[in-house]
């Protein structure tokens, strides 16, 4: 436990009941790939569906009983519920079962779970059966040791009922038994490592994003199901953003000097907005170095799909309202209109706006900013307030 960083992300997987942790686990689990749906509290606590199901029962085992025992009570219920299923055509044939119990001390050789758990072929089921039969009847029948009104009586009255005998069989034939006494955090951040090709330095975040997307897909859904299509796209969209983000950083573009002197020889709006609120020579320079930069960025990310026009258009419609609520926050100060124009342009320019959650270069809110203003869709010198009187 120690060797896990305890980031908010954590906090909210172990808040997570049984049922969703195991449902996320599966879920990002490759080995379980071809099953699309994913329930919890459904026909079990968890179940799989693809092509078949799987229904996975969950338990945790008391501190004071250890493990699973042949006379544990859990066993047998969830054996003679599973046996309702089959006999209820809830499950079929190309269905599994599976067991998991959370204990803190590992199952025994005599325990009928790991017996169960091996018995694949039809001779040894019919032998287990056998065995389990005569146990069943030596110490609940015929040298009754338990109150024959208990409820694990009659959970095996029922599972060992001459009728129900073939049924009982199948069910021991497809049950699996899992212990599991991982560290359920650090078996999601080995999951994702190992199953996903993915840097180590983007696995934090990818934790973080599995969590969080996860936790959004459970909270308004019941039942819930969780479409692993869904999930695939999540995890692809996010190594494509990463990608690109580190793509967008390490664009270099260099800027001459005579690029320089040129856009400012043309004396474009964006400068002449810059000159009413009285910049200064540096920092004429440096806005048209981010002018020229962030056009060629955005014509270059359209050019090589990166984005698209709509997703360029929404960013600048976030730095407009930006913008807009900046004006109106400046407008209201008693200051002049020269200090309130230059304050203006300030907030606009240091902040920092993500395209469409990629992180881009230092300058490219400032040069979409000056963009904006070429296109008279902002400005700087706030001239309307000369009427006011």
């Amino acid at each position: 436990m120690d060797s896990v960083k305890r980031t908010q992300a954590y906090h909210v997987f172990m808040a997570f009941q049984l049922q969703e942790i195991y449902a996320l686990l599966f879920l990002v689990d490759k080995k379980y790939s071809n099953y699309e749906k994913i329930e919890i509290e459904t026909l079990d606590d968890v179940c799989l569906k693809g092509d078949g199901k799987i229904l996975c029962q969950l338990k945790r085992v008391s501190a004071q009983d250890k493990r699973i025992t042949n006379a544990s009570l859990d066993l047998w219920k969830t054996i003679y519920n599973w046996i309702s299923f089959l006999k209820d055509s809830m499950i079929n044939a190309s269905d599994d079962l599976m067991l998991i119990v959370e204990c803190d001390a590992d199952a025994k050789e005599e325990d009928f779970v790991l017996k169960l758990n091996v018995s694949n072929s039809y001779e040894e089921v019919e032998a287990l059966y056998i065995e389990l039969e005569k146990w069943y009847k030596q110490h609940y029948v015929t040298n009754v040791k338990e109150d024959s009104s208990s409820a694990i009586t009659k959970y095996l009255n029922e599972i060992f009922k001459e009728e129900n005998k073939e049924i009982t069989k199948q069910v021991f034939k497809k049950f699996s038994f899992m212990e599991n006494k991982e560290n359920y955090f650090e078996k999601l951040n080995h999951l994702l490592k190992t199953d996903y090709e993915i840097p180590d330095s983007l696995i934090e975040s990818l934790v973080d994003k599995t969590i969080s997307w996860f936790k959004q897909n459970i909270t308004n859904s019941r039942p819930i199901s969780i479409d692993r299509s869904s999930y695939r796209n999540m995890i692809r969209k996010f190594i494509e953003n990463n990608t690109l983000s580190a793509k967008l950083r390490s664009q270099k573009i260099v800027v001459e000097e005579n690029d320089i002197k040129k856009v400012k020889s043309e004396n474009p709006m964006f400068v002449q907005e810059l000159l009413k609120v009285n910049a200064y020579d540096d920092e004429l320079i440096t806005a048209i170095d981010f002018f020229i930069k962030t056009d060629s960025n955005r014509k270059y990310y359209i050019l090589t799909n990166q984005v698209d026009d709509d997703e360029l258009a929404e960013f600048d419609d976030s730095l407009i309202y930006y913008w807009s609520n900046a004006k109106n926050e400046v407008c209201v100060k008693k200051d002049s209109i020269l200090n309130k124009s230059k304050s203006l342009k300030t907030k606009c320019l240091m902040t920092e706006r993500k395209l469409v959650g990629f992180v881009t270069p230092y300058y490219f809110t400032s040069g979409s900013y000056h963009i904006l203003v070429n296109n008279r869709r902002v400005y700087w010198y706030l001239k309307e307030l000369e009427n006011e009187d």
